[in-house]
């Protein structure tokens, strides 16, 4: 019975090293030249670069293919970073990671939201302590801000990103704290023209400037920017989501203004 998965493993083969990469997804399939019917991984021989079609059980070979699509890439593979986890089912792209290990830091932000807090719950415990519940109402809006400002920084030790496309929809769900600088998105993948990374300027240590990188996908029809992920620290792994995104819904890769090169 025909799998409903595809391998993703190393192939070591030195003339095809990203065969894999080629098995059946929903933006790339392989077909049988004869009659057009999808081939489904157990009709595939990696070893000799040759499939059989069950429906019309024509054999033939697939290594001209890879290496015309190999040919055609704009760039080189981004390889998967640690740090991001993938799993690709045939009908189903899931990434996900841990913002510790991906999101760059604003350390202005950090110092300013401890020194805000340091400021406020010192007065805030004593009002409580006291019951000077009108002292307490008046500051309730700085209070507000403080506990914001600590979700805000706690949620990027503690936080995931979970990146989920299918035939339907894209979409980004950031959890367990939601936070309005990095909102959960649901995109119609039809809307999805291209994706592309953005490198953005995120503040500056010792007058050294720090940058962060984001994943934008432009809509088809109005051609809008739409932030995916951002305040990514290191080019790479923003890269590699966008390569996996677009390799699973068969968007060829092209050329953005504005976009990182590598």
């Amino acid at each position: 019975m025909p799998q409903d998965y595809e391998q993703i493993t190393e192939y070591q083969d030195k003339d095809f090293p990203d065969l894999f990469r080629e098995m059946p997804t929903l933006g790339s399939q392989l077909e049988c030249p004869n009659c057009e019917s999808e081939i489904f991984s157990d009709d595939i021989n990696i070893d000799r670069a040759i499939a059989k079609c069950h429906n019309c059980h024509h054999v033939f070979p697939f290594e001209e293919k890879i290496k015309d699509k190999r040919k055609a890439r704009r760039r080189k593979e981004v390889f998967q970073p640690e740090g991001i986890e993938m799993f690709r089912l045939r009908s189903e792209l899931n990434i996900d990671y841990k913002w510790r290990n991906t999101q760059s830091s604003n350390y202005f932000m950090l110092f300013f939201t401890l020194v805000w807090n340091a400021m406020i719950l010192p007065f805030a415990f004593s009002a409580v302590m006291n019951g000077e519940i009108a002292a307490l109402l008046g500051m309730s809006i700085h209070i507000g801000v403080g506990v914001w400002l600590l979700l805000s920084q706690f949620s990027k030790f503690i936080n995931s990103t979970f990146i989920t496309v299918d035939e339907h929809y894209l979409t980004i769900d950031h959890r367990p704290i939601s936070s309005p600088w990095f909102p959960n998105r649901k995109i119609p993948v039809n809307d999805i023209a291209q994706v592309f990374v953005k490198k953005k300027n995120t503040g500056s240590v010792n007058g050294i400037p720090t940058f962060g990188y984001s994943v934008i996908a432009i809509e088809k029809k109005w051609k809008r920017e739409i932030p995916l992920i951002e305040g990514m620290k290191n080019p790479d792994k923003a890269l590699f989501i966008e390569q996996e995104i677009e390799y699973f819904l068969g968007i060829e890769d092209r050329k953005v203004a504005g976009e990182i090169r590598i």
